[in-house]
């Protein structure tokens, strides 16, 4: 669900959480890549069960390294969007967007 809060239309793509049964099979992951702008970061929060989490926070343990700690006060703080950020990032996209629609249509694609 990096791409989640990044939108052109304004409409929101359904997650898998919203599937009734799925948090007992399923993980949803949240990067801080897209919306937050913290590309790099290797940030992120995943939802599922309970079990699924500790097997999932054993996983990582075995495997090493964590995020450093001042990156995931950022990355928290990032998540209340005081400013309205992730507003103004999909208004960027969307500029972007119309504006290479409108030049390919200008050439003829």
């Amino acid at each position: 669900m990096d791409n989640s809060e990044i939108t052109h239309s304004g409409k929101k793509p359904m997650g898998i959480m919203q599937i009734d049964g799925a948090k007992e099979v399923a993980f949803e992951v949240h990067t801080f890549s897209k919306a937050q702008s913290m590309l790099g970061f290797k940030v992120a929060f995943t939802i599922s069960s309970k079990e699924n989490t500790e097997n999932l926070l054993k996983a990582k343990y075995l495997s090493g390294g964590s995020v450093y700690i001042p990156v995931q006060m950022a990355a928290a703080e990032a998540l209340i969007d005081k400013e309205g950020y992730i507003e103004k990032v999909n208004n960027i996209y969307r500029k972007r967007k119309n504006t290479a629609i409108k030049r390919l249509n200008e050439l003829g694609y």
